[in-house]
């Protein structure tokens, strides 16, 4: 009777222990790795943010923004919806760039969405780097924009920060 009451006892506390999944990165097909590598070496950054954000446009169409900066690209939205990124992918190299795809806002990983106040810097076009990808039935190119926002029309011809953030001095 006792030897019954210590395997139930075992498959008890064997049942009751969960798993602890680690977390996931994906790993990016060739071309986009060896876009995502050149930009790394273009723009190595210490204590940067890296991140991919993905807008699919069109069935065949995906338009993607890499940057690397001191914050968020988009810090304060982030902040304001409390989404995080819900994966990762890495470099050869192993840096770790955030993805985003727009589903943040829906989706969270939990209790892991920071709840401190944030303290969002001016945006500066000069600290951060930026490159558009474009593909469009698998044929990839890249464009260098001072500014972009993900999930937007893509600014034409390359514009300054500058050009549209409003300053006491631009109104009058």
């Amino acid at each position: 009777m006792k030897t019954t009451y210590v395997i139930l006892l075992v498959v008890v506390l064997f049942s009751c222990n969960k798993q602890k999944a680690e977390p996931v990165s994906l790993k990016p097909n060739n071309a986009m790795l060896k876009i995502m590598d050149d930009f790394i070496k273009e723009n190595a950054c210490e204590g940067c943010i890296y991140e991919l954000y993905i807008d699919k446009v069109e069935p065949h169409t995906y338009t993607s923004i890499l940057y690397a900066g001191k914050q968020s690209l988009t810090a304060e939205e982030n902040f304001n919806n409390q989404q995080i990124a819900i994966n990762t992918t890495k470099t050869t190299n192993g840096t770790v760039f955030k993805i985003y795809t727009g589903i943040e806002y829906y989706f969270t990983k939990g209790s892991n969405i920071p709840g401190k106040v944030l303290k969002i810097k001016q945006y500066d076009d000069t600290k951060n780097a930026i490159l558009i990808v474009k593909d469009s039935f698998g044929k990839l190119t890249t464009t260098k924009q001072s500014f972009a926002y993900p999930f937007m029309p893509l600014p034409r011809p390359d514009i300054s920060v500058k050009d549209i953030i409003m300053t006491k001095d631009s109104v009058k």
